[in-house]
């Protein structure tokens, strides 16, 4: 793990803070959240190419909304750090894993996704979707905009 680890580094990260859930790096879709560092920074990793980036942790990642109350958290007792986070504007939810307690690289965190399908049901019992699943507003808007250009 350690070797993992070091070689995902290698690839660098952005530390400025993004509003954009979409990887800087590809274009792809952020796969899961993660919260890592004293600070408790948050940080997406794209579900295609794997690199991280910063992200604003009071904003959804779909839609942008932000503020008190806007974005829920989905978990089961015990496991707060392991949680579906649901925007209540949008309904869309992304896994999440709050890295601090296991003190684990950053750059492997990823792995908790493979034992969080629980979360999965919860959200999508609580009628949320998946983020994965859809295109950020953003790259909807943008999308829209050069339909009507051609």
């Amino acid at each position: 793990l350690a070797r993992l680890a070091g070689a995902a580094a290698q690839l660098g990260r952005p530390e400025r803070e993004s509003g954009d859930a979409t990887c800087p790096y590809c274009g792809g879709r952020a796969e899961i959240s993660l919260i890592h560092g004293t600070e408790g920074r948050r940080y997406l990793q794209c579900g295609h190419c794997s690199r991280l980036w910063r992200f604003k942790r009071t904003l959804c990642p779909h839609c942008g909304a932000e503020g008190n109350g806007i974005l829920r958290h989905i978990f089961v007792d015990g496991q707060p750090d392991l949680r579906a986070v649901v925007c209540e504007t949008c309904r869309h939810y992304i896994l999440e894993a709050d890295l601090r307690p296991r003190d684990m690289p950053l750059e492997i965190g990823h792995v908790l996704s493979l034992v969080m399908g629980h979360l999965d049901a919860l959200a999508q019992e609580d009628g949320a979707s998946p983020l994965s699943l859809s295109r950020p507003a953003a790259a909807r808007a943008v999308s829209a905009a050069e339909e009507t250009v051609h």
